[in-house]
């Protein structure tokens, strides 16, 4: 796992002291380096958790944020997983530059 907090810390952490750890952990972990779109990628998922979490009234005081949790002999890694008192949230992003992703017509891959 790359980083853990309480919901609450996790709410009050800056998204910019977030991504400094991920991108530590994952420096230390199997990632020398880090490409931008991996970093952009990230501000995205913190951002969006933490604007939906933050929506949710009375949110468990000792429930859990987890980025990035390592799968052991899968060599993957899940996005993010909130632990509560009764439920496990597993949760995959598919984050990608507009700009990036090319659009076809069914009628050009046919």
């Amino acid at each position: 796992m790359l980083f853990f907090s309480l919901i609450n810390g996790f709410l009050h952490t800056s998204t910019d002291e977030i991504l400094g750890e991920l991108g530590k952990s994952a420096a230390q972990d199997t990632h020398p380096t880090i490409e931008a779109s991996q970093i952009d990628s990230w501000y995205c998922q913190i951002e969006l958790i933490k604007e939906t979490l933050s929506s949710i009234p009375d949110l468990e005081e000792d429930a859990g944020v987890l980025l990035e949790y390592f799968i052991p002999r899968r060599a993957k890694r899940i996005d993010t997983i909130i632990l509560t008192h009764d439920l496990i949230f597993v949760l995959e992003f598919k984050i990608r530059n507009i700009t990036e992703t090319s659009y076809y017509n069914r009628s050009d891959i046919e």
